[in-house]
């Protein structure tokens, strides 16, 4: 009995209550030496050693709303009381609650303090003391989290030219702990990595994304996110980049037959949005225009010809302009054979022949050729023709065929030219190809060495 009562009194005392100990020390004292005394209740002390913890120390991270049990547990509670406070303010002592906000669940030897629908203002240092002799205590950090809140500057787009420096600044404004601020550009460029180009300062809750020299791919949507563990949250910022229309043609040469259908298109990369022009020569096109249909989708403009001929074969421009410039690219729409080149070898084996073989890339059938031939560095010389008119004509496509060369000078070099017709017309290859007869290969390299 004298046992629990001593326990008791320590434990009043620690709380700042009177201490019955005071009392045993008043009625004791005139019987008792004081060292007699003091030696006792030190004893006594001594027999009622605190309890153990077997709860441990925590930091404890919940989500805003979330229901928190923080533990109090310790080997023998034996009589001793427990006190719950939060900082400084007192929770609850034994079973009785002070908070309302509060419960407790009871357990063997301790309790949990139980806290449901925790917010902000539930964050804290929590401790859980003994009414022992000497403090004893155990102390549970909690944070709970709150969605962080930022705002951009500007707050959705900026226009601005190309060349030019922009500074794209996202703040933190709330969110506990504080959020991490990140900036990533959205689509095909996602995983570019833009820390490089990114200061962050009052200790992380302001993170400006800077960009130099600023260019058409640098355009586009970036996002600010900000993440602490409670929420993701994400805000956009459009950047639009002024520039001069930039045009890129798939095709520039279109190969065509009489009578065919044909679709030429530019794509064009422009803001702001430009105004795109077809042009034949120099000639403006016109929806109204027969035999063509224009049409256009996103950054693809295309011109569809219903039904080539002579007259609407040609050279056709895609012309592009906005506040920024103008830029035109040209697309060249034939009948003609074309891309016509030599595949022969360049030196005979023969002393005054010499077999050319040739092929022609062509949408019509071939129904003549023409073989211009003269000896290389004879400026004075005219150029020998020899037609090929009575030959099988030739079906469309990759078209080869050959003709022996007779006559020929021995150990000689010659330039030659080659020329297709069909139902478009004449045309002719573009470069000369140099060739020679038994013993020029020698002739050649000179020639070559003299020149580089």
């Amino acid at each position: 009995m004298g046992r629990q009562l001593v326990t008791l009194a320590l434990g009043l005392t620690l709380w700042g209550l009177a201490s019955p100990v005071a009392s045993i020390y008043s009625s004791s004292k005139d019987d008792l030496a004081y060292e007699d005394y003091e030696d006792a209740v030190e004893a006594e002390v001594e027999v009622m050693t605190a309890p153990s913890f077997v709860s441990v120390s925590q930091r404890v991270e919940v989500n805003l709303g979330d229901t928190v049990r923080l533990p109090c547990i310790v080997d023998r509670l034996e009589g001793f009381v427990m006190l719950w406070k939060r900082q400084d303010e007192i929770l609850s002592v034994a079973s009785q609650i002070i908070d309302q906000r509060v419960r407790l669940e009871e357990e063997e030897n301790g309790n949990y303090l139980i806290i449901s629908q925790a917010s902000p203002r539930d964050s804290g240092v929590y401790t859980c003391q003994l009414s022992a002799y000497r403090p004893t205590e155990l102390h549970h950090t909690l944070t709970v989290r709150v969605p962080p809140e930022i705002e951009t500057q500007p707050a959705e787009e900026l226009v601005t030219r190309a060349g030019q420096e922009v500074e794209l600044e996202c703040r933190a404004t709330a969110g506990t702990p504080t959020p991490r601020l990140t900036w990533r550009k959205e689509g095909a460029h996602a995983t570019e990595d833009l820390s490089a180009h990114v200061t962050c300062s009052h200790g992380g809750q302001v993170c400006t994304l800077r960009l130099t020299s600023v260019t058409r791919h640098t355009g586009g949507r970036y996002i600010c996110s900000a993440d602490n563990g409670a929420e993701l949250v994400t805000r956009a910022v459009r950047l639009h980049v002024e520039f001069a229309p930039e045009i890129h043609v798939d095709r520039s040469v279109i190969v065509t037959s009489l009578g065919a259908e044909e679709e030429i298109s530019c794509n064009v990369h422009a803001y702001p949005k430009p105004s795109v022009t077809w042009m034949k020569e120099d000639k403006v096109l016109d929806k109204t225009d027969g035999g063509l249909l224009m049409s256009s989708q996103h950054h693809r403009h295309s011109l569809v010809l219903l039904s080539l001929d002579n007259s609407t074969v040609g050279r056709y421009y895609c012309v592009a302009s906005n506040e920024r410039g103008q830029a035109t690219k040209s697309i060249l729409v034939t009948g003609l054979a074309s891309n016509i080149r030599v595949t022969s070898d360049r030196f005979s084996q023969l002393d005054t022949e010499y077999l050319l073989q040739w092929e022609v890339e062509t949408e019509s059938d071939v129904s003549e050729w023409v073989i211009l031939v003269r000896r290389d560095k004879a400026l004075l010389d005219t150029w020998d023709s020899l037609s090929l008119d009575n030959r099988q004509p030739l079906e469309a496509g990759a078209v080869r065929d050959s003709h022996s060369l007779t006559g020929l000078s021995q150990a000689r070099l010659y330039r030659v030219k080659i020329g297709a017709r069909n139902e478009f017309g004449w045309n002719y290859s573009e470069e000369e190809f140099v060739f020679g007869t038994k013993g020029a290969d020698a002739v050649y390299k000179a020639a070559m060495t003299a020149v580089f």
